[in-house]
């Protein structure tokens, strides 16, 4: 990130200084408009003293401006107490008599603007050119600015999220985001969280593979064998209970109409994609009673609006 300061006086180009900030992850565009406003009035103090009877800074970014009239500590506010002493320094070196009025007013940004034209190519000069010489820098800029905190905070939470969620989708769970994306389960969260107890475990069973269906149980040693024992053909598995199953065939073709969806489109993604397909699901099941041995009757659920 790049900032910049480009004096004129009287409408004239007078001098410009540049300074690099740093990395992205580092410093925000707020901290660069504060450290125009520092370069700034250190133009302005090369100026005779006298040879001017007002000042205006002019600046594209108004939390810049409201920042140089608040006195309370925020983040990078070190910044604007650095620009607000170099203008008191400005000041008492002035006499009484020919102390210049000083504005700082908000212009807007890529309006082809002179002034402001000249200080973003200035800025993107500090980024591939680097800064103006250590000596014409304020003695404030001639080490590296700290990084900003709200920046830190938010690329350290950045990159802990995708790591975790790396993590998880190398693990043995990661298979859940096969079933319910993520952006899905976001959506969902708040209706995740507000089902019955019986309700969110037999989502669990169903998305982990954990359940009483006979493949699982066949699996690890509690049933001489993984085949429906509703229809004898092949394995009850998940997607065999809830799609091909011929003894539910009837509650199968309720439920995709229920979900306004074809047979060749119905998956468990499909049906945990919304309130009124969960629902939908949730009454299929309770038709099976598959499930009422290990949880009981299974309650009424109401979906949310949509």
């Amino acid at each position: 990130i790049g900032s910049s300061a480009v004096l004129y006086h009287k409408g004239v180009f007078q001098k410009r200084l540049r300074y690099c900030l740093g990395l992205a992850t580092n410093h925000t565009v707020y901290n660069a408009e504060c450290t125009g406003l520092v370069l700034g009035a250190h133009l302005l103090s090369t100026l005779p003293i006298g040879s001017y009877i007002s000042v205006s800074f002019a600046v594209d970014n108004q939390a810049a401006i409201s920042a140089a009239g608040n006195h309370h500590s925020l983040s990078g506010h070190h910044i604007i107490d650095q620009f607000l002493e170099l203008l008191l320094t400005i000041l008492d070196c002035t006499p009484l008599a020919r102390r210049p009025t000083i504005f700082i007013r908000w212009v807007p940004g890529h309006q082809d603007m002179p002034g402001n034209e000249h200080a973003n190519t200035e800025a993107k000069n500090a980024i591939t050119l680097g800064s103006s010489p250590q000596q014409l820098l304020p003695c404030y800029l001639h080490t590296t600015l700290p990084a900003n905190k709200a920046v830190l905070c938010t690329t350290h939470r950045a990159t802990l999220i995708t790591h975790l969620s790396n993590s998880w989708r190398k693990s043995r769970f990661g298979k859940t985001n096969r079933i319910i994306p993520l952006h899905h389960f976001s959506k969902l969260r708040n209706v995740f969280f507000s089902l019955p107890r019986k309700l969110s475990t037999l989502v669990g069973y169903l998305i982990t593979n954990h359940n009483r269906l006979h493949h699982h149980l066949h699996r690890i040693g509690k049933s001489p064998s993984p085949e429906c024992h509703k229809c004898h053909h092949g394995a009850e598995t998940t997607d065999h209970f809830l799609f091909q199953c011929t003894a539910y065939a009837v509650a199968n073709n309720t439920l995709a109409r229920a979900c306004s969806l074809s047979h060749a489109r119905l998956t468990l993604g499909t049906l945990l994609a919304s309130p009124k397909r969960i629902a939908a699901l949730f009454t299929y099941i309770r038709s099976t009673e598959r499930f009422n041995r290990t949880l009981g009757p299974l309650p009424q659920w109401d979906p949310p609006d949509e």
